[in-house]
C-alpha cells in the first residue's frame, strides 16, 4: 500500500543520469544484463516530459532529449506537490522496468497507468 511521506523544503537530487548508471552498474555486477546508455538516457528524458506534460512540475527540465547528458538530473525543487508525490509513488516501479524496457511508447502506457491510479488514490492533490 502507498503511504505519502511528507515533503521536505530542503533541495535533494531525487534522480540523475549518474545515480542511474551507478545503480545499472551494481545491477550488472549481480548478473543482470547492461542496460545502454540511450535507454537511460531515453529514460530519464521520458519521466521528466511526463512530468512536463501533466503539469507536475513548475517549469520546463528539458526540452529535448538532446539535453539531457551525464550531468542531468531531477531535484527536488524541480517539481511541484503533485509531481513529488506522484514520483514517490512511482519512481521505484519505473526504475524497476529497466531491464524490461519495451521502447518509449509501450514505457509511455506504463506511466499514464500509474497517473491515473495515483490520480484515483490522491483527489486532495491540487
Amino acid at each position: 500500500m502507498y503511504k505519502r511521506h511528507l515533503r521536505t523544503q530542503a533541495d535533494f537530487v531525487v534522480d540523475s543520469i549518474t545515480g542511474l548508471k551507478n545503480v545499472i552498474k551494481r545491477h550488472a555486477v549481480a548478473g543482470f544484463d547492461d542496460v545502454p546508455e540511450p535507454i537511460i538516457f531515453r529514460r530519464f528524458y521520458q519521466i521528466c516530459k511526463f512530468l512536463q506534460d501533466n503539469n507536475l512540475n513548475d517549469k520546463i527540465i528539458y526540452h529535448d532529449i538532446s539535453e539531457v547528458n551525464l550531468k542531468s538530473d531531477l531535484k527536488n525543487s524541480d517539481l511541484n506537490d503533485k509531481g513529488f508525490y506522484f514520483l514517490q509513488y512511482a519512481l521505484g516501479k519505473w526504475e524497476d522496468r529497466f531491464h524490461k524496457d519495451q521502447g518509449e511508447e509501450k514505457e509511455w502506457k506504463f506511466l499514464e497507468k500509474w497517473y491515473k491510479v495515483f490520480i484515483e488514490k490522491n483527489s486532495d492533490l491540487k
